[in-house]
């Protein structure tokens, strides 16, 4: 059985960027689907119409021109991708919420994991908001690696939260 942790504020935090993360991720591959047999350029330039985006802007025009290059079989494999990282997202944000032990460990293996990833990329192509990200993924990963390592009172013996 597993073992429920005392409420933590930041793990409660850090579920739900990782549920919101879901989400978006749901949300993209979705997305993707929607647009297998479409033009998805034109989709795009209508969304942009709709969502009053300015249409000239360098990062609209950019976008528009990687959508018309995206065949059915790319947005198929962009839904499949974003699906698995939002499961994979789901499962450490419900640890995470559910304040579970593994969800702190499964959210450290798995962020973990790809923070080299973030460091070289943020190297190669220096952005603020990745940055940014890489530092508060591993500010997570720290965080969590510490509150894993705190010793833990046995089932059943009272500790000063519940004494």
């Amino acid at each position: 059985m597993s073992q429920r942790l005392p409420r933590d504020p930041w793990v409660t935090l850090i579920g739900i960027g990782k549920m919101l993360k879901t989400a978006a991720l749901v949300a993209i591959g979705t997305t993707a689907l929607l647009l297998v047999h479409h033009d998805a350029a034109a989709e795009l330039r209508r969304l942009i119409a709709v969502l009053g985006i300015a249409p000239g802007g360098r990062f609209v025009r950019r976008a528009l021109t990687e959508a018309g290059l995206l065949g059915d079989h790319q947005l198929r494999e962009i839904a499949v991708v974003t699906f698995l990282y939002a499961a994979l997202f789901a499962l450490e944000g419900t640890g995470l919420l559910l304040q579970r032990r593994w969800g702190e460990w499964v959210s450290i293996v798995i962020t973990g994991s790809f923070i080299p990833i973030e460091i070289y990329e943020t190297a190669h192509a220096p952005h603020v908001g990745r940055a940014v990200g890489t530092l508060v993924n591993i500010a997570a990963v720290a965080y969590l690696v510490s509150r894993v390592r705190q010793p833990r009172a046995p089932r059943g013996v009272p500790t000063k939260r519940n004494a």
